[in-house]
């Protein structure tokens, strides 16, 4: 606390917090009185509420940047593709799993990030070479592909826990998959007649 927003108000405590926003109690330092007060404004209101998308894109891109610098671990995996075997050129069920498997180990275990579009060496190559495999061949079929795999592989619940991020720039699309760890253990099913 202590903390001074757009040069006006200083921050006493948190009164609350919901999806968009956190509402402070504050010292207005211009009409010299405490207050509740939303930051997600202006004391105008006069902009959007809103996240801005580009201000979200560049950080999503500097977290992943660094995600990658860093290498793979325990809690970081790298993965290629999320349907697309690169030496056939097909869908492969196998590569599926494997994206599957690794959410898995991460609800049992410490959580962790799967960045797909991510070669094992850190080079980036998107994730548009899983595009053709999809019944929606842009990203938000992309994303709608892994939730419900997730969902059907997973269960609803560890679905729900799934954060999912997409980042879109000129040069390539990365899809960003942070998870938590869960008290009940996620267990990666196969579909009938799915083979590892």
């Amino acid at each position: 606390m202590g903390d001074v927003i757009d040069g006006r108000f200083e921050i006493l405590d948190i009164l609350g917090q919901g999806g968009f926003s956190k509402v402070y109690r504050v010292r207005d330092e211009v009409e010299g009185e405490d207050q509740g007060k939303s930051v997600n404004r202006s004391p105008e209101h006069d902009e959007s509420p809103f996240a801005d998308p580009e201000e979200e894109s560049k950080g999503l891109q500097q977290r992943i940047e660094t995600l990658i610098d860093r290498g793979e671990s325990k809690v970081l995996e790298f993965k290629a593709t999320g349907r697309k075997n690169l030496h056939t050129g097909e869908r492969d069920q196998k590569i599926e799993f494997a994206v599957l498997k690794s959410l898995a180990g991460f609800a049992n275990g410490y959580g962790g990030t799967l960045l797909v579009g991510v070669n094992d060496d850190g080079s980036i190559r998107g994730v548009e070479d899983d595009l053709p495999h999809l019944h929606k061949s842009d990203l938000d079929g992309w994303a709608l592909w892994l939730t419900d795999a997730v969902s059907t592989a997973l269960g609803a619940a560890t679905a729900a826990e799934l954060n999912l991020s997409l980042l879109r720039d000129r040069r390539e699309n990365r899809g960003c998959h942070r998870h938590r760890t869960r008290d009940d253990p996620g267990i990666c099913k196969r579909r009938k007649g799915q083979r590892s």
